[in-house]
């Protein structure tokens, strides 16, 4: 400001200052300067680095006022501080937008003093670039900022715990709401306090977590499922991935993730185990055989019932038999049931088997497997013993027919001696005991009695024997 303040002193021809030719060295500025009337604002000097910057020739600048390189959006605004600098005392600097002579607009930086007749001198510095570096960079973060509002609005919504740590501290830089949820804790209380994270991790999967997170380090992503303690003191079971960012040139490098709380689906998992388990062992502990077949009738699934029989038939265990194993025509005769199943058919078949040296009575039946779009995939087979229930059913018909026997002698032999007997009755003469005749009817009536008695002890014999 004392050059501007010597410039003005000295801008009259005749004054000299320590020898130094003022004149000259306002010339010779490397940067324009110049100076203007504080009332017309009409420029009453200028160097020749303002007539190179600007473009105007020396006589065309003191033409000129202050307000002809200015944008005319500007003038307004120059105005007021025209005439506020009035009362300025001392240097002053501002920004403000010039126009050159080829229309193009310049950022610059001004400083301003007032000479002592009252004039203003000023020394004028291109900020255009830094003006534009400087836009450039605002921009930028307008846009950083931009996105990280939009990335916090996305992961805002999701359930799972989105992440950025430290490498070289574990210190997090960033996470979502998310963590509310998940560990009970705020990202603020997160990240002010590591420790809350590691601390949470369920003593038990601490090797496995720090394992995975070394794995990150080394190879660039890892992946792992432990529990946490939420801050109710329940446990959460958990599955996170996490990834490397290296950032050469920076101090430290970044760990990123997801994590999500997979809580409600592990317990339900657990529960389907469970059932699992308890079906199998309701499956595994009945003496039935039960198997599943795929569309090439390889067994997918079975239980030990089936497992056994099929080593008590041909000495082998299930993964080594072959179709021959089972006797001659043996499988073919079943395939032949099979391929019935597998064409939409339910096949149901009752056979006589030798199993330990006992005959049994077994039925199997056949039913095809659907998938969601009712295709069929495969075959469900149930074999079981029905011995017992054939032995009734035999006896059952065995009873039928001899109570058909029964039934069919008193239709045919004990109607006929009771109609024998009816048509004796009428020829008694009972009123005439003396009548020879009947003699001959008494003993008529002897006769069919007697054979009436062997028809009766034949149903006795028949029902006997039920």
């Amino acid at each position: 400001m004392k050059q501007l303040q010597d410039i003005a002193t000295a801008y009259k021809p005749t004054c000299e200052n320590d020898g130094i030719d003022v004149s000259q060295f306002f010339e010779d500025l490397p940067v324009p300067a110049w100076i203007y009337d504080s009332t017309t604002l009409r420029f009453l000097a200028v160097n020749a680095a303002a007539i190179s910057v600007y473009g105007y020739s020396r006589e065309a600048f003191l033409s000129m006022t202050i307000k002809d390189i200015r944008p005319s959006e500007d003038i307004s605004r120059l105005m007021a501080a025209a005439n506020g600098r009035l009362y300025m005392k001392g240097a002053k600097q501002s920004v403000w937008r010039h126009k050159l002579k080829d229309g193009q607009i310049m950022d610059v930086k001004i400083s301003s003093s007032i000479t002592d007749d009252g004039n203003v001198a000023v020394v004028v510095n291109d900020i255009t670039e830094n003006v534009i570096v400087q836009h450039q960079r605002d921009k930028l973060l307008h846009l950083l900022q931009q996105r990280k509002h939009d990335l916090d609005t996305t992961l805002f919504a999701i359930n799972e715990v989105a992440w950025a740590m430290r490498t070289d501290t574990h210190e997090l830089l960033y996470t979502n709401e998310a963590t509310k949820t998940v560990y009970g804790y705020s990202p603020e209380e997160m990240m002010a306090d590591k420790n809350i994270f590691f601390n949470s991790i369920h003593e038990d999967d601490r090797a496995v977590f720090y394992a995975s997170m070394q794995q990150a380090l080394t190879e660039g992503r890892s992946s792992a499922s432990f529990r946490v303690y939420h801050r109710d003191g329940t446990i959460r079971y958990l599955v996170g991935s996490a990834f490397l960012k290296k950032a050469p040139g920076l101090p430290y490098d970044t760990l990123s993730g997801f994590t999500s709380d997979v809580t409600g689906e592990r317990l339900l998992q657990d529960q389907l185990l469970n059932q699992e388990r308890k079906l199998r062992s309701m499956i595994n502990n009945t003496n039935d055989l039960i198997w599943s077949m795929d569309l090439n009738l390889e067994v997918v699934e079975c239980n030990q019932a089936f497992r056994k029989r099929v080593a008590l038939m041909t000495g082998k265990k299930l993964a080594d038999v072959q179709d021959t194993d089972f006797g001659p025509g043996t499988f073919d005769h079943w395939k032949q049931l099979f391929y019935r199943v597998l064409a939409g058919e339910t096949v149901k078949t009752v056979y006589e088997s030798a199993i330990s040296g006992e005959t049994v009575f077994e039925e199997t039946v056949l039913n095809p497997v659907m998938d969601k779009d009712d295709l069929i995939v495969g075959i469900s087979c149930l074999t079981r013993d029905v011995t017992e229930r054939n032995k009734y059913i035999q006896e059952i018909e065995t009873r039928n027919k001899l109570l058909q026997d029964i039934a069919w002698i008193q239709s045919h032999k004990v109607r006929s001696h009771v109609a024998t007997l009816l048509g004796l009755h009428p020829l008694l003469d009972c009123e005439h005991p003396e009548n020879p005749n009947n003699h001959v009817v008494i003993n008529g009536f002897a006769t069919e009695l007697a054979a009436l008695d062997i028809v009766i002890k034949e149903i006795n014999s028949i029902a006997y024997s039920m």
